[in-house]
């Protein structure tokens, strides 16, 4: 699966965890949850608008959508879903944790207005630069986490509970070079 195909699916799945059952019928054969949280930090700091997704360890993977995304203090209440279906905690079992966060546009980013005003050549020019401007964006995910193939995050749920996980405990340096040490000294 492509990434862009599956940053699709997160975002769909998504969109039917944050319906919340608005009154829909609970579907035949959906389990027993129980209240989880997810807690992302990014070096000890929460990490807000997190998206959050659970991938089952069994051989029902699939039949529904277990995920959630980080409020400003980093936290989320995870849900699961099954077609219109919404309810607020997590089946019982083993899962490989995937995250995402939509990375900022680019400064030199245009309108959709001064797009459909550009030429074709522009229209090339600008879709170059922009390459080169989003290559240059920090990734804040480390990208061995945003897919359930490569995550080394595995959950294990049995009862209501918490996990929290801090992104610098899986940067790379080539993804994430080291911050900065300036010092100062007296004259």
């Amino acid at each position: 699966m492509s990434r862009i195909q599956y940053l699709c699916a997160v975002c769909f799945a998504l969109s039917l965890i944050w319906n919340w059952g608005s009154g829909t019928k609970k579907p035949e054969g959906f389990p027993k949850v129980v209240h989880y949280t997810i807690i992302v930090n990014n070096g000890g700091q929460p990490e807000n608008d997190v998206s959050i997704f659970l991938s089952p360890d069994n051989a029902i993977r699939g039949a529904w959508v277990v995920g959630g995304k980080t409020n400003a203090s980093g936290k989320s209440v995870i849900a699961t879903s099954q077609d219109a279906y919404s309810v607020k905690g997590i089946p019982e079992g083993k899962y490989q944790a995937c995250l995402n966060k939509q990375l900022p546009d680019p400064p030199s980013k245009v309108s959709e207005e001064e797009y459909k005003k550009m030429s074709n050549r522009d229209r090339e020019t600008y879709a170059g630069k922009m390459r080169l401007e989003r290559e240059k964006i920090p990734l804040i995910i480390p990208s061995i986490l945003t897919k359930p193939e490569t995550s080394p995050i595995s959950i294990e749920v049995s009862a209501n509970g918490e996990t929290v996980i801090d992104l610098k405990d899986y940067r790379k340096e080539k993804e994430f070079p080291p911050p900065l040490k300036i010092s100062v000294q007296k004259k």
